[in-house]
């Protein structure tokens, strides 16, 4: 599920109200155990300061279901103490989780016209050309994210299944009985 980014203020789009319904809708989701957390954070921003690691940390403690989702290195200078920290995060240095990170450079507003293979030929040069090369090949760019979140939902579904089938037998019990509660079924509709 796609859900909405969290919101910290209120303005003329966002009430408290929404801020509070975001939040708790993220919330639910991340709570439950058969979720895979993607936690996004720019590169724009400390990411002390990017609420949704607390989050997680919070939803998943050990860090076992949550994967780390850089954006926008390519904000970062080249060498600045800012490049250096997400880079460390990237190796899992700060942050850890059993997943892991993953870096994303995002598109830029110039380059909106640009084909999805032409998109990823900036990305993998912008990969290629700066500190981000000693990250390991496997955590940078769109198209391994896409391998990798393919992968981690196989393993994920593989290893929730027969507790879903269980579950699902369970609610299927309960209904049975619910419905013999209410006795026989009528003949007609009247």
């Amino acid at each position: 599920v796609d859900l909405p980014g969290l919101v910290h203020s209120e303005n003329k789009n966002q009430t408290s109200s929404d801020i509070e319904l975001i939040t708790g809708v993220v919330k639910g989701y991340m709570k439950e155990p058969r979720s895979i957390i993607l936690a996004v954070i720019s590169a724009k921003n400390d990411y002390a300061n990017q609420i949704v690691l607390k989050l997680a940390k919070k939803a998943d403690p050990r860090g076992i279901r949550t994967l780390g989702i850089i954006t926008k290195p390519d904000t970062l200078s080249s060498g600045s103490d800012s490049e250096k920290m997400f880079l460390s995060l990237a190796r899992n240095q700060d942050v850890a989780f059993s997943l892991g990170w993953h870096v994303l450079r995002n598109g830029d507003t110039d380059n909106e016209t640009l084909s999805f293979a032409q998109r990823d030929v900036i990305e993998k040069n912008f990969f290629s050309s700066s500190a981000w090369s000693y990250i390991d090949g496997s955590q940078l760019g769109i198209t391994t994210l896409r391998e990798r979140l393919s992968k981690l939902l196989v393993s994920q579904i593989g290893a929730e299944l027969s507790n879903m089938v269980d579950e699902i037998e369970v609610m299927m019990r309960d209904c049975q009985s619910e419905l013999e509660k209410l006795g026989m079924p009528r003949n007609t509709p009247y």
